[in-house]
C-alpha cells in the first residue's frame, strides 16, 4: 500500500489559555504566535527544550518542574505535504500515537478529533493531488480533564492527580512513583496518509483447539476480508503454511467476508516457552480469490500452535498440556516520553533473554506496547501478562469513560490477540487492592467485571482473564460495616504484590503461606555513582534524604512529604535496619543500597524457588524510565545494577541455592542433572559432586560457618554462582565493603 509519511519536522505554536480562542489553522495564523520547530514522532516538552524555551535536559536536576508552565496550553502542529498523481482518493489518515486529546484539520477544514492516546487512529481522507496543509491541535490534557470533575466515588492512588482518571492518557505521565509528571503530549509515533486497497484481508486470528490428539494439531483460522460494495468478485481464500519442513494448504470457498478454516497439521511444530522447547512460528500467506483464481489481495501473518490454560485457584499456567515454572519481570515503559521507547527497545528486551525470563508483565500504568515487542516475546518464547491501562485507582463507572474503555479494549484485542507469547489478559493494576483499602467491593467495578469480559468474550474468548492484579474474587465487603485491615483479604488471594513495610527483606510478610504467585515484589538499589551523576547537580551529590533533587527523583512529583512515595527514604530506613547505620559518604551509600538490593533479591528470589507451590514470580522492575532511586536492576543509562546478575543467577533453570537451613538444589530443566559444586571462604574450599532429579531436594553437604561462603556449580544442566552472607542480627558494613567485590562477583558480575 502506497503511504505519504508525515513524519519529521513540523511548526509547532504554542497557544497559552488566555489565547485559546485562536482555535482553528487560520485564525492562528493572525494570532502572532510564533512557532517553534517540532520532531514528529515526538514529545512537545522535547520541542520546548529544544527550542530554548525549557531547560535542554528535562531529566537534569529538578529541570522536570520548568515545564509546568505549559499544562494549560494547547498545541497547534502544522505542516505542508504533497499528494502524487497515482495516490487513490480512497485514503485513511493513519495516526498510531497522538497524546491525548486532539483536533485534526486538512486545509484548514476539521476533519477528526480523538481522545484516546493509547490507540492508534484511522480516519477517511478523500486526497487530491497537490499541495495540502495538515493541522494537529493538541488540547491541554488539564484542561481537557477539567471537564469531568471526580465523583465522591472515584479515587487515585495520588490524591493530586484525580485528572488521570478520566481521560485514557498513560497513567505515569502525571506523575507516579517511579515517572515525573510530564503531560504535554504530542504525536508520539508515526503518522501518514494510507491507500486503502479495494481488496484487502484483516489479520488472521489462528487459534489451536485444545482437544488435539498427540502428533497432531487443529487449527481454526478466523479470517474477515473486505471488498467494494455489490462487487461479489471474491470467491475463495487461500492460506499456505510452512514452519520448517511442516507444510500445509487449503482453499475455502466464501459465503459470508467472515468466517473459521479448520485445518488439520500432522506432527505440527508446537510454540513453547523458554526452557520448555523452541518457539516454532509459522509464515501464514492468505490470498483472496476470483472465481478464475486470480489474486485480489495477499497478506502475510505468523502463528504459533500451542495451548495455554490457568488455573485461577492456584495460577498455574500450563502450556501444551505441561505445568511451567514462571520466573520473569515486571515490563514499565523504556522511556517518560514515548516517542523514545522504540530506540530503547531492543536493549532492554535483550536483557529479558539475557535474564532466562520466560514471562513479562505489561504493567497497568504504561502503554500498550508496540508490534515489536510482541515479535520479540514470539520468537523468544517469552509469556505474556497483559494489563489493561488502568493502575491505582477507583475509575469512573458511568458517562464517557466506559465507552473510550471498551473501544479502547476492542483495538487492543484485536491487534495483539494473534500473538502466541500472549498468555492473559488482565484488567487493571492494583486497583482491587484499592478498592479493598477503601473498603468498597472491588466486585462492583463493572469496568473490569462486565466491560472488559464483554469485549474478550467477544474477540479472544480463549484467553485467560483476571479481573485485576491482584484479583479479589469475592471481598465480602458491605457499605457502612467496620473496615477492618485489608490484609484478611489479602492473605487468601493467589496472587500478590508484596509491598508492605519495606524494611526487612525477611519478614514473613515476604514469603506468604497462602500466595501461589508473585506479580509484583521489589527492592530499592540506586544507580552506579557514574549516572547518579548525570541526573543530580554537583551542590547536591551528598547523603541528604530531605534534598528536593533527590526527592523528586525518588520519585515523588509533587513533593507531598510520603515516605512511601520517597525512595531516598525508603533506603534511608533499609540501610539503618540492615547495616545498624547509614553511611555517610555517597559512595558508601550507593554501594550499601546496592549491596541490600542484591541480598534482597537473593533472598526474596530463593524463598520463591524454594517453595515448590509458587507457580510464578515475576520482580518489579526491569528499567527506569528516567534517571532515578527506584527497585529497577537497569537504571536509566543502560547500566545493571549488581542485583541484576544475581536475578540472573537465581532464574536459571538449575540453580542451587544458600538457605538458612542448607543447601538445596531447584531443577527446572525436565531432566536430572550432575555436576560438581566448588565452596569457598575464610576457612576452607571444598568440592562436592552431586546428582538430583527434577524438582526441588535439600544436598547432603553442609556449608562453613563463615561469615562469606561462595559458591560455584558446573553440571550438565548450566552454570552458576550463588553466596551467603551472615546477617544476623545485622550486617557489618565494614565487612562488607572489605569484600564487596567478592560479593558482586558471585553474583555474576564482572568486576
Amino acid at each position: 500500500m502506497n503511504k505519504i509519511q508525515l513524519d519529521g519536522q513540523w511548526e509547532l505554536f504554542p497557544v497559552p489559555l488566555e489565547y485559546s480562542k485562536f482555535d482553528n489553522p487560520e485564525l492562528l495564523k493572525s494570532s502572532g504566535i510564533v512557532s517553534i520547530q517540532a520532531a514528529v514522532p515526538g514529545e512537545i516538552e522535547l520541542d520546548c527544550a529544544a527550542a530554548g524555551l525549557a531547560p535542554a535536559d528535562p531529566f537534569y536536576g529538578m529541570n522536570a518542574d520548568a515545564f509546568r508552565k505549559f499544562e494549560n496550553h494547547s498545541w497547534f502542529y502544522i505542516r505542508k505535504f504533497t499528494v502524487p498523481e497515482n495516490f487513490s482518493e480512497r485514503a485513511e489518515l493513519v495516526a498510531e500515537g497522538i497524546d491525548c486529546c486532539a483536533e485534526i484539520f486538512i486545509d484548514g477544514e476539521k476533519t477528526a478529533s480523538c481522545e484516546n492516546a493509547l490507540v492508534p487512529h484511522r480516519f477517511p481522507v478523500a486526497l487530491k493531488p497537490g499541495e495540502h496543509e495538515i493541522a494537529v491541535r493538541i488540547l491541554s490534557a488539564r484542561q481537557e480533564a477539567r471537564k469531568y470533575p471526580a465523583e465522591a466515588g472515584e479515587w487515585p492512588q495520588n490524591l493530586e492527580v484525580f485528572d488521570r482518571l478520566t481521560l485514557r492518557k498513560c497513567a505515569h505521565s502525571w506523575g507516579w512513583d517511579i515517572t515525573p509528571r510530564f503531560i504535554c503530549g504530542g504525536i508520539f509515533r508515526p503518522i501518514y496518509f494510507e491507500e486503502v486497497p479495494k481488496f484487502r484481508i484483516d489479520p488472521v486470528f489462528v487459534r489451536t483447539n485444545p482437544d488435539t490428539p498427540e502428533g497432531a494439531a487443529n487449527v481454526f483460522l478466523f479470517y474477515r476480508f473486505h471488498e467494494p460494495e455489490n462487487s461479489g468478485k471474491a470467491a475463495a481464500i487461500r492460506f499456505t503454511g510452512k514452519c520448517k519442513d511442516s507444510r500445509f494448504m487449503k482453499i475455502i470457498p466464501l459465503e459470508g467476508i467472515s468466517g473459521y478454516a479448520s485445518i488439520n497439521i500432522k506432527e505440527p511444530y508446537r510454540w513453547n516457552i523458554a526452557g520448555y522447547g523452541e518457539p516454532n512460528l509459522y509464515d501464514l500467506h492468505t490470498e483472496l480469490l476470483d472465481k478464475e483464481g486470480n489474486v485480489l489481495a495477499r497478506r502475510e501473518d505468523r502463528f504459533g500452535i500451542r495451548t495455554v490454560s490457568f488455573d485461577y485457584k492456584t495460577y498455574r499456567f500450563t502450556v501444551n498440556g505441561k505445568a511451567v515454572k514462571l520466573r520473569g519481570i515486571n515490563w514499565s515503559p523504556a522511556d517518560a516520553f514515548h516517542s523514545r521507547i522504540e530506540k530503547r527497545m531492543p536493549v532492554l528486551l535483550d536483557k529479558l533473554t539475557d535474564l532466562g525470563c520466560n514471562i513479562v508483565r505489561c504493567w497497568g500504568g504504561g502503554v500498550y506496547e508496540s508490534e515489536n515487542f510482541f515479535n520479540f516475546c514470539d520468537e523468544h518464547g517469552i509469556l505474556v501478562w497483559q494489563d489493561f491501562a488502568m493502575a491505582c485507582g477507583l475509575y469512573p463507572q458511568k458517562g464517557k469513560f466506559p465507552e473510550l474503555l471498551e473501544k479502547e479494549a476492542e483495538c487492543v484485542v484485536s491487534r495483539l490477540r494473534r500473538h502466541p507469547s500472549l498468555a492473559i489478559w488482565c484488567g487493571d493494576n492494583e486497583c482491587d487492592q484499592f478498592y479493598v483499602e477503601l473498603h468498597r467491593p472491588p466486585e462492583s467495578n463493572r469496568l473490569t467485571r462486565e466491560i472488559l469480559p464483554g469485549v474478550l468474550m467477544r474477540l479472544d474468548p480463549d484467553r485467560p482473564y483476571v479481573p485485576s492484579s491482584p484479583a479479589v474474587e469475592y471481598s465480602g465487603i458491605r457499605p457502612g460495616e467496620t473496615p477492618g485491615d485489608p490484609e484478611r483479604i489479602f492473605v487468601h488471594l493467589p496472587e500478590r504484590h508484596l509491598w508492605g513495610p519495606r524494611v526487612n527483606f525477611r519478614s514473613s510478610y515476604y514469603n506468604p503461606a497462602e500466595a501461589q504467585f508473585i506479580g509484583e515484589t521489589g527492592w530499592h538499589g540506586a544507580p552506579c555513582i557514574e549516572s547518579v551523576k548525570r541526573f543530580i547537580t554537583p551542590s547536591a551529590q551528598r547523603v541528604d534524604f530531605d534534598n528536593v533533587q533527590w526527592i523528586l527523583h525518588g520519585s515523588d512529583a509533587f513533593r507531598v512529604g510520603n515516605c512511601f512515595t520517597q525512595r531516598p527514604h525508603i533506603m534511608r530506613r533499609q540501610l539503618q535496619d540492615y547495616f545498624g547505620r547509614v553511611p555517610e559518604k555517597l559512595e558508601d551509600f550507593i554501594l550499601a543500597s546496592q549491596l541490600f538490593q542484591v541480598e534482597a533479591v537473593r533472598f526474596v528470589v530463593q524463598q520463591a524457588r524454594l517453595r515448590g507451590d509458587i507457580n510464578g514470580f515475576i520482580w518489579w522492575n526491569l528499567a527506569d524510565c528516567w534517571p532515578c532511586f527506584s527497585e529497577a536492576i537497569v537504571d536509566y543509562f543502560n547500566v545493571n545494577k549488581p542485583a541484576y546478575y544475581m536475578l540472573r543467577e537465581l532464574y536459571k533453570p538449575f540453580a542451587v541455592m544458600l538457605a538458612d537451613d542448607g543447601v538445596y538444589a531447584v531443577n527446572d530443566t525436565g531432566k536430572a542433572v550432575a555436576g560438581k559444586i566448588f565452596c569457598n571462604s575464610e576457612s576452607s574450599e571444598t568440592v562436592f559432586d552431586f546428582t538430583v532429579d527434577c524438582g526441588m531436594c535439600k544436598l547432603p553437604f553442609d556449608l562453613p560457618d563463615d561469615d562469606l561462603v561462595t559458591v560455584r556449580w558446573e553440571s550438565d544442566g548450566g552454570n552458576g554462582v550463588n553466596h551467603r552472607l551472615c546477617e544476623i542480627p545485622q550486617a557489618d558494613w565494614e565487612f562488607c565493603r572489605k569484600h564487596l567485590d567478592t560479593i558482586f562477583r558471585y553474583s555474576g558480575k564482572e568486576c
